[in-house]
């Protein structure tokens, strides 16, 4: 168990028993104290870490203490030894944020079920969803056995990105708790012969589909949307190539690209078919005001002060009121947010200015794509249309959440296209 709370607890209970004493949680700054102290007694060679000295045996107890609360509990492991760089481009501890600790719950809750965690994300811009399942896949092989796992993005820039995440991550932990890295090539391949651990760095627009002629155990693919055949390239390719079980772990993530597309059907259809559990992917929808610790910052608000005499505009209004809408009957948003949770009157300023911003510059449609409140405001149409995307939204904002009436179409595929 590395997700759930009750369940990792027993496991450690388990292990305490079986060595002989009871485990004990070091505080952020006093695991990096000591991970910093036994690094000067430890020096690097081509056959791994050698030591200057032998180990006390207070500091065996310790690293053995260490190296089972990690192995167990991913949030512990992340929070105490790995360290990312953050938006000021600063090497930091892992503090996770709202969506990542949504994603954790999810993962959580498919663990205490026993089942495989297969996700198709969609999401706002720059919530932290790439950085959490690097993460997640960088603590999987690093303390797994016999692992297959698969990174890629849309391209071998972005793929390099995010396995750069799981590098820096692995760079600075501390000696006694990474397996020796046996094989590296940048671009393409880690691996960790001693634990038989390979990860597998590819892209969405190789030629060749992703995972040919593998199965892996875990996979991490970004953006998804702008992938060219996707139903060869990740359906046919890597997802047939992994079989349910409980440590199954598959995140499909990306940002809308327009309606119609490979992502925006497998959206609709999976979001249909979870509700009776009949999709083999769980549909995770993350909307932009989650993201409360950037959505605004405080630079942001300092370059852009909220007048004292301001009022939301009507359509801000109605965002608000989706927004606290889609809380609401979120259970476990409605739980890491707060019951009674209402966007920010900061929040509620962040999104009138963008709007305002974009409505001027003619970019509504690429504003609610990347920021949007909810799954059906993220896909836009991608062709040019009748009405602009602000009367939409207008409209959108307006409407009832049940509709009174609903009309169908009624000919011939040749007079009424199969979508409508």
């Amino acid at each position: 168990s590395v997700y759930d709370a009750e369940i990792t607890a027993r496991r450690l209970h388990k292990a305490s028993e079986q060595l002989g004493f009871k485990l004990q949680q070091f505080e952020p700054g006093e695991a990096q104290e000591r991970a910093a102290d036994l690094g000067k007694i430890a020096q690097a060679s081509r056959y791994g870490t050698t030591l200057k000295r032998p180990l006390k045996d207070w500091e065996r107890t310790y690293i053995t203490n260490e190296q089972t609360l990690c192995r167990h509990d991913f949030l512990y492991w992340a929070t105490r030894y790995a360290k990312i760089i953050d938006d000021e481009a600063r090497l930091v501890l892992y503090k996770p944020q709202i969506a990542q600790l949504f994603l954790n719950e999810i993962r959580a809750e498919h663990e205490r079920q026993g089942i495989a965690m297969e996700f198709l994300n969609l999401k706002a811009r720059q919530l932290g969803v790439s950085t959490d399942s690097e993460l997640v896949i960088a603590h999987r092989c690093q303390f797994g056995m016999n692992i297959r796992a698969v990174v890629g993005s849309s391209d071998p820039e972005n793929t390099n990105m995010m396995a750069q995440m799981m590098s820096v991550a692995w760079e600075n932990q501390p000696w006694f708790l990474m397996p020796r890295r046996t094989a590296a090539r940048a671009g393409e391949v880690f691996v960790f012969g001693d634990s038989r651990v390979t990860i597998s760095l590819q892209w969405l627009n190789q030629l060749k589909g992703i995972a040919r002629g593998r199965t892996p155990h875990i996979c991490h693919i970004s953006e998804v949307s702008d992938c060219v055949d996707p139903e060869k390239k990740i359906e046919a390719a890597l997802m047939r190539a992994m079989h349910a079980s409980p440590s199954l772990y598959a995140m499909y993530e990306s940002t809308a690209n327009g309606e119609g597309d490979w992502f925006h059907k497998r959206w609709r259809n999976t979001k249909t078919l979870w509700a009776d559990r009949q999709s083999r992917l769980r549909p995770c929808f993350l909307p932009w005001f989650v993201g409360i610790d950037r959505y605004p910052k405080a630079a942001w608000l300092r370059a852009h002060p909220i007048p004292e005499a301001w009022e939301p505009k009507e359509i801000t209004r109605h965002h608000a009121m989706r927004a606290n809408s889609y809380v609401a009957h979120n259970e476990l948003l409605g739980k890491l947010l707060g019951r009674n949770w209402k966007l920010s009157r900061e929040q509620q300023w962040f999104w009138e200015v963008e709007y305002n911003e974009h409505k001027l510059n003619k970019t509504l449609n690429v504003f609610f794509q990347e920021m949007p409140a909810d799954d059906l405001e993220a896909f836009q149409s991608s062709l040019t249309a009748i009405f602009d995307a602000e009367i939409i939204s207008t409209y959108r904002q307006h409407a009832q959440e049940a509709p009174v009436i609903v009309y169908g179409l009624r000919g011939s595929a040749n007079e009424v296209p199969e979508r409508h």
